[in-house]
């Protein structure tokens, strides 16, 4: 009998890691209803983290392992319910859960205006019931204004040149002079910081956070640049004011810049999310004696190989030199992509199919299937 692991990222906007890693198992069954299919939800330190994270300590019987749900400002300042776990001595954030982009209309995404002071918020929140451990998940977000939404939250002041304490939103960098810590939560002396990030992004410039990702939160080709230039300057001012350059950082970029402003204000610890989550569920046990793993996105293109989830499935599978199949419902061939040395991509979606109508969960439900279904009736394992 074959095992087959299923570890997929979400498709955003359509399926959940758990949804898609089902759609694929039902695929499996019809050709080799005798495989064994184990089916693990994974994430990469966006939306997703916190629940492979909680889930799995739930099965292992972990104490004092649960969801905190706590009223907090949206990226657009809006009250709503945000949700984050706790296990053990340890609180698991999503930026994504306060500050995330699916949590806007397409209309309403503006990096430019957006804010990460939710997440502030629900650190504070863990703060104030005694944790101090933390897990910050970067992935999702739906700002570019480097944390300082969210480091105002927890009172860092980020000044003008009356020091006069400014909104953390990226229109606000620009005139950011100086940092105050004054007036921090006394609570954050003692904590310690571990920031997922899910891609290794820079935190300015041509692979900086502003040019890779801002237009996928709503920046027009105009807003582009401003970004980026505020990006840098805010760099600058964290190297003088912490002597941290977090332009070269791992994982600098993620977020909006986030990752690098956690790195130089809160000493935070800089990991692959593929890592934390991969290390809390014990993924290597599960993988070591696979036949084949499946894993996707929901689009695969050159970002995919800066540390996004399927890159990370497929070094750990390397490892035991087990074969891995790539899934999405697009895939955009690129160098970077093609060398990757997945055995297959399969895109699930038919050419030509509006997104609108491919991201109807039936429909990807159905598409993955039997995008599986035919690979394995073609190709023996």
């Amino acid at each position: 009998m074959k095992k087959i692991v299923v570890a997929s990222d979400s498709f955003k906007g359509s399926l959940t890691s758990e949804e898609v890693g089902l759609a694929v198992k039902e695929g499996v069954l019809k050709v080799h209803p005798d495989y064994e299919v184990v089916v693990v939800p994974v994430a990469d330190g966006g939306e997703g983290t916190v629940k492979a994270i909680i889930t799995a300590a739930l099965n292992r019987g972990v104490e004092n392992t649960h969801y905190i749900n706590c009223k907090v400002q949206n990226p657009l300042g809006r009250e709503i319910i945000a949700q984050y776990g706790v296990s053990g001595d340890t609180a698991y954030i999503e930026i994504a859960a306060a500050s995330g982009v699916s949590l806007l209309a397409p209309k309403d995404r503006n990096p430019m205006i957006t804010s990460s002071f939710g997440t502030g918020q629900l650190i504070v929140d863990a703060l104030n019931r005694g944790y101090k451990k933390f897990v910050i998940g970067l992935g999702g977000s739906a700002t570019v204004e480097a944390g300082t939404g969210m480091l105002s939250a927890l009172g860092f002041h980020f000044v003008n040149d009356n020091q006069y304490p400014l909104t953390g939103k990226a229109s606000s960098l620009r005139y950011v002079i100086g940092i105050d810590e004054a007036e921090l939560n006394p609570a954050l002396f003692d904590c310690e910081f571990t920031a997922a990030y899910d891609v290794d992004a820079r935190f300015f410039g041509p692979r900086g956070a502003a040019y890779m990702f801002a237009p996928q939160k709503g920046a027009t080709s105009k807003q582009v640049l401003p970004l980026d230039t505020n990006l840098k300057n805010f760099s600058n001012l964290l190297k003088k004011h912490t002597g941290i350059d977090p332009q070269n950082l791992p994982g600098a970029g993620a977020a909006g810049s986030a990752g690098g402003t956690m790195a130089a204000l809160l000493n935070a610890n800089m990991k692959k999310g593929t890592d934390v989550v991969f290390d809390a569920i014990g993924m290597s046990d599960i993988i070591e004696d696979a036949d084949l793993v499946i894993t996707g996105e929901g689009r695969m293109d050159a970002q995919t190989s800066m540390g996004k989830l399927p890159a990370g499935i497929l070094e750990l599978a390397s490892r035991y030199n087990v074969p891995v199949i790539g899934i999405a419902g697009r895939i955009t061939h690129c160098p970077e992509l093609d060398r990757m040395g997945f055995k297959e991509l399969l895109q699930t979606t038919p050419l030509g199919m509006p997104v609108e109508l491919a991201i109807r969960k039936d429909i990807a439900k159905r598409h993955i299937s039997e995008a599986v279904t035919r690979y394995l009736e073609q190709n023996i394992i």
